[in-house]
């Protein structure tokens, strides 16, 4: 709780000061961004191959809600950014940078390129390195409001004993839907598909003969429903409130954790999600707070992230 209310305090101190300055015409495509997130669960040790997928995982939600803060009219844009994130005995912190191409209207072509220092706290000894990633990727905004979204990327990282390289791909599709004849609003209620696949290679023991044992596997495929209202007459502030519920499921199991020879309990995941979105000026906010609850066992992750972005 301390550190959600510091928190909140550094990121409304932050938000005021931004939406103040002004900035000489011809950065207009020069952006800024800032984030932050936090991660608690049943867990007494985050260990460092759960947290290489909890990474993928956080970074494919980093830079999909990175586009929702775009002006869409834009040719070219960069951001630079600076990124941290911590959870029970371990952080990181870093930063990176973003390039946005409008190749056609409404859709974008990009990469990022970012680099962290990844630290691990446990009982017995400290973990820590380096960790890169590159991705490519491809966003389009429909006419219906909705985004088809691709990434495919490549991460590394020099962590002791892991030194881990991940290669996958990352795809979401949004669906509007109108539910308008159920007395329900017209606007702002979405369904949304989503799929994860990739594979980590750890730092292989010499003394292990399976050529495939360093090998962890994942698919990870997700459903659900999100739901925002816009309301644009609080003064000269923008106020949307969003509301996500879903559920996500891991196929390979049995492969997820194999250079451990442990099986993935948490197999099914039910998803909830709240959080706020303000824009005021140049400025962007948006504050999620989201809730994983394995359907399997008694575990649960409570994620809270927060997202400051600048626009010159």
């Amino acid at each position: 709780m301390k550190k959600k209310m510091i928190l909140g305090m550094f990121l409304f101190a932050s938000f005021s000061v931004f939406a103040e300055m002004e900035v000489e015409r011809g950065y207009e495509n020069f952006e800024f961004s800032t984030s932050y997130s936090h991660l608690q669960s049943r867990e007494k040790i985050l260990s460092p191959y759960k947290e290489i997928h909890d990474f993928i995982s956080l970074q494919n939600d980093f830079l999909y809600k990175q586009g929702t803060t775009l002006d869409w009219e834009k040719e070219n844009i960069w951001r630079t950014y600076a990124i941290g994130g911590t959870g029970k005995k371990y952080k990181n912190t870093g930063g990176g940078i973003l390039f946005y191409h409008a190749y056609d209207e409404g859709s974008y072509i990009g990469f990022q390129m970012e680099g962290r220092e990844v630290k691990f706290t446990t009982y017995t000894e400290a973990l820590k390195g380096i960790r890169g990633s590159i991705r490519f990727f491809f966003d389009k905004q429909q006419e219906n409001g909705t985004r088809l979204f691709i990434t495919p990327y490549y991460i590394f990282d020099n962590v002791k004993k892991i030194q881990n390289k991940s290669i996958g791909i990352y795809a979401k599709q949004e669906i509007a839907l109108d539910l308008s004849k159920y007395s329900l609003p017209e606007e702002g209620i979405k369904t949304y598909i989503e799929v994860d696949t990739h594979r980590n290679s750890v730092k292989k023991e010499k003394e292990v003969k399976d050529k495939h044992r360093n090998k962890n596997d994942s698919i990870r495929a997700g459903i659900g429903i999100s739901y925002e209202e816009i309301f644009d007459d609080v003064g000269e502030f923008e106020i949307t409130p969003k509301m996500v519920l879903g559920y996500e499921r891991e196929f390979l199991e049995k492969r997820k954790y194999r250079s451990i020879e442990i099986q993935e309990q948490d197999i099914d995941n039910a998803k909830i999600s709240v959080g706020v979105d303000i824009r005021y000026k140049n400025v962007n906010l948006m504050i999620e707070n989201m809730f994983l609850k394995s359907i399997n066992t008694r575990n649960h992750e409570n994620r809270v992230q927060a997202i400051l972005t600048y626009k010159f």
